[in-house]
């Protein structure tokens, strides 16, 4: 079973993967990609530097780009993809058979946790929470950050205003939902194909782009 998590900042997409972390399941973030690559690059690991390098590989190779190579890295296990912030990302996980799930939560219930956890560059004002939001909600098209597009094809919405206990037993009753609807032996598909950008395959398309090797 292959799963892909997204939500707003502090909506719970976190506590959504540990719990399916917990239940078993394998955790790759697209982030995590795009460390890799400030660290070949010699980039600092900054939120900016991230969103930028994104941009870059969705703009020079495809939308689909970061998905397929986390799909690719996970294998035929049972996964969970964090980190899905464009709706090309999603059609490549929904194209490998995956699920996309949406974390919501009220925007003042998120203000509130923000300001708990309080990391250096969180809004610490309700004003600039809301400014924050109109960026985390990213553009209508193109390759930046389309965070509120892609909610719009979440295949489940999961509310996380309550509890961590009450979280969890959302999150279980899906999975048994899931499992009922699923054929037993069912597994997801691992991307093969040649890549939209001639003939090069996932792996050898991030190389060119972000480290420029043929």
């Amino acid at each position: 079973m292959l799963i892909g998590v997204a939500g707003f900042p502090c909506a719970g997409k976190g506590v959504v993967t540990d719990i399916l972390r917990e239940k078993g399941f394998t955790t790759i973030s697209l982030s995590d990609i795009l460390r890799e690559a400030t660290d070949v690059l010699g980039m600092e690991r900054t939120r900016q530097n991230l969103v930028d390098l994104a941009v870059f590989v969705r703009e020079k190779a495809s939308g689909e780009t970061l998905a397929k190579e986390a799909i690719r890295r996970v294998g035929t296990s049972n996964a969970v993809l964090e980190s899905v912030r464009h709706p090309d990302e999603v059609k490549a996980l929904k194209d490998s058979r995956g699920m996309f799930l949406f974390v919501v939560a009220d925007a003042k219930k998120r203000f509130e946790r923000m300001s708990e956890r309080a990391r250096e560059k969180d809004p610490s004002t309700w004003e600039a929470f809301l400014l924050h939001e109109l960026i985390e909600h990213g553009v209508s098209d193109g390759a930046g950050q389309r965070i509120a597009d892609c909610r719009n094809l979440a295949d489940h919405v999961i509310e996380n205003n309550g509890s961590l206990e009450e979280l969890k037993e959302r999150v279980e009753e899906l999975l048994s939902k899931i499992d009922g609807q699923e054929k037993p032996a069912q597994l997801h598909d691992v991307p093969s194909e040649n890549h939209s950008s001639g003939t090069e395959t996932v792996s050898e398309d991030i190389d060119r782009v972000l480290y420029d090797r043929n």
